[in-house]
C-alpha cells in the first residue's frame, strides 16, 4: 500500500527524535547562558531539522510512488528556516507557531523535489476541498497537542514526559507531512493534466 511506503524512514526518524531529545534532558538542564546549555539547544534543533527533512523526503516519495528525480540540496536550510521562524513566532504568540508550521508543511513538499515554491500553492489550489480539510485537521491536531502538552506537564514529568511528548510530535510529523505531500502530488498531477489538455 502506498500509504505505508516510507515506513522505515518514518520509524527511524521518529525513534531517533524520541531517543535523542530525551537523552538531551538527562540531568535536568537549567536554562542559562553557557556553552553546556547552548550546545544542548543546538543539538536539539539539529535533531528536529534532520528528522523533519527525512520525513518530508520519504513522504514525498511515498506520495509520488517513486523516488524524486531531483532533490533540492538546500532543503535542510528551508526546514531550519521554518524552525527558526517558529521559535520567533513563539515569542509573540504560541498560536503563531501553528501558522508558521502550517506554512512549512504546505511548502516543503515542493522544496523536496526542487520545484518552485509557488508550485505548492498552485497545487493546493487545484484540490481546494482536500486542502481545506487538511487545514481543519491541522488546527484540530494543534488544539489536541496543546491540551496533551498541558496534561503531560501536570501528570507525567521527567524523562518519561519528554519521551511521550516527542513521541506524539513524531507521530504528528509523519501524519501531517504525509497528508500534505499527498495533496501536493495530487494537485500537481491535476495541474499537469490541465496543461496537457490545453496544449492538445
Amino acid at each position: 500500500m502506498r500509504v505505508l511506503k516510507g515506513w522505515p524512514v518514518y520509524l527511524g526518524a521518529g525513534l531517533g527524535l524520541v531517543v535523542l531529545q530525551t537523552l538531551l534532558i538527562i540531568g535536568d538542564p537549567i536554562a542559562e547562558v553557557g556553552w553546556g546549555f547552548g550546545l544542548r539547544v543546538l543539538a536539539s534543533f539539529l535533531v528536529v531539522v534532520l528528522a523533519v527533512s527525512a520525513v518530508v523526503a520519504a513522504a514525498t516519495d511515498a506520495a509520488a510512488g517513486e523516488p524524486a528525480a531531483v532533490r533540492r540540496p538546500t532543503m535542510l536550510f528551508w526546514v531550519a528556516g521554518f524552525g527558526l521562524l517558529a521559535i520567533g513566532a513563539a515569542v509573540l504568540s504560541p498560536w503563531l507557531v501553528s501558522v508558521v508550521l502550517l506554512l512549512g508543511v504546505m511548502v516543503l513538499p515542493a522544496v523536496a523535489v526542487a520545484a518552485p515554491v509557488g508550485s505548492a500553492f498552485r497545487a493546493i489550489g487545484r484540490v481546494p476541498l482536500r486542502a481545506v480539510l487538511a487545514v481543519l485537521g491541522f488546527v484540530l491536531l494543534a488544539v489536541i497537542s496543546w491540551v496533551l502538552a498541558l496534561m503531560l506537564g501536570f501528570f507525567v514529568t521527567g524523562l518519561a514526559g519528554a519521551a511521550l511528548t516527542w513521541l506524539w510530535f513524531g507521530l504528528l510529523l509523519v501524519l501531517v507531512q504525509r497528508w500534505w505531500c499527498g495533496i501536493y502530488h495530487r494537485g500537481s498531477a491535476v495541474a499537469n493534466r490541465d496543461v496537457t489538455a490545453v496544449d492538445a
